[in-house]
């Protein structure tokens, strides 16, 4: 009877179900994943494969693709595109899909996955290409010169105040103080115009 009772204290104390004590890290980790706690399986698996998926399940794709990259073959390679691809990193995912696809060339989910990231990565490269293009970045301020500038004045006398008094740098502070630069009213042009640029193109 002490021996029982023994076990009940013991099995009281643990978070753990009695049947896990017996129960590989393996086996615990597949459990874990099960239940959906994926970050906690990533710990206990003991294959570096078993890991990636575990910690591409937990949304760590970063180490997902660390993992997958020690893996050889095609399907290492298709499996570290994908983690890549949610990093959204498309170049590299879509070379990791064309290894997979030189080594298995009928594998019609590598060519899928490949055509949607290229995809991507063009979109994304046109993104870029067009905010570079003829917009200054958040960073950038260009100051006309002139003292005279006509923006600010109109402002100004819309304001009912004048700057005639001022020199040339505290107007430039002066236009920088009223200058909106709200990051969502930023965010908002920009995902506008992504907006209208998709449906533009079908």
């Amino acid at each position: 009877m002490a021996v029982l009772l023994a076990v009940g204290l013991l099995w009281e104390s643990h978070s753990q179900p009695l049947w896990a004590w017996w129960m590989s890290p393996d086996q615990r980790a597949q459990q874990l994943l099960e239940l959906g706690d994926a970050a906690a399986a990533a710990r206990l698996f003991s294959t570096a494969e078993r890991q990636a998926y575990a910690y591409y399940r937990a949304g760590d794709y970063a180490q997902a693709a660390r993992l997958w990259a020690q893996q050889p073959g095609p399907v290492g390679a298709f499996n570290r595109g994908a983690a890549l691809a949610q990093l959204e990193r498309y170049e590299q995912a879509a070379a990791q899909y064309r290894l997979a696809l030189a080594a298995r060339p009928d594998w019609s989910e590598a060519e899928r996955n490949l055509a949607l990231v290229s995809s991507l990565a063009r979109r994304s490269r046109e993104i870029e290409r067009e905010d570079r293009g003829g917009s200054l970045s958040a960073d950038d301020v260009q100051f006309n010169e002139d003292p005279d500038d006509s923006q600010i004045r109109a402002r100004d006398q819309l304001e009912g105040g004048g700057d005639q008094g001022l020199s040339t740098e505290q107007r430039k502070a002066l236009w920088l103080r009223r200058l909106d630069a709200s990051p969502a009213r930023f965010l908002r042009l920009k995902f506008a115009r992504q907006l209208q640029r998709r449906q533009e193109a079908g």
